[in-house]
């Protein structure tokens, strides 16, 4: 074993390093860009829901989706789409939850002001 270590090491070390070396991020499309390169209307978006489970729902819109998972602490919502859309989300929100909403966001979405306010 003692022999086997360097080499993996002398093997797998210039490998890792190259694969961080990745191309420059590019410049990223402005929100009307991206509405019209993906043929998107936020005002005509609809969202619809599913239910996995009892405290478990995913609801549907533009661009992605959004976990919601809701329980005595609260509702935690985890990628919320557009600001845009936040209308269209809490009114799909109180359908399911039918009591007060203290929110949880989680924005994971790489668009630059996609997270709620």
């Amino acid at each position: 074993m003692k022999k086997i270590l360097p080499v993996l090491v002398a093997i797998l070390l210039p490998t890792s390093l190259a694969a961080h070396q990745a191309p420059a991020v590019q410049e990223t499309l402005p929100l009307d860009g991206l509405m019209t390169a993906f043929g998107w209307d936020l005002s005509k978006a609809k969202i619809t829901t599913e239910k996995v489970s009892d405290n478990l729902h995913v609801l549907f819109g533009l661009g992605g989706n959004i976990a919601v998972s809701t329980g005595e602490d609260g509702v935690l919502i985890v990628d919320d789409q557009f600001p845009q859309l936040i209308p269209q989300i809490m009114s799909t929100l109180k359908a399911i939850v039918r009591s007060t909403l203290r929110l949880i966001p989680i924005g994971i979405s790489i668009m630059p002001k996609a997270i709620w306010p």
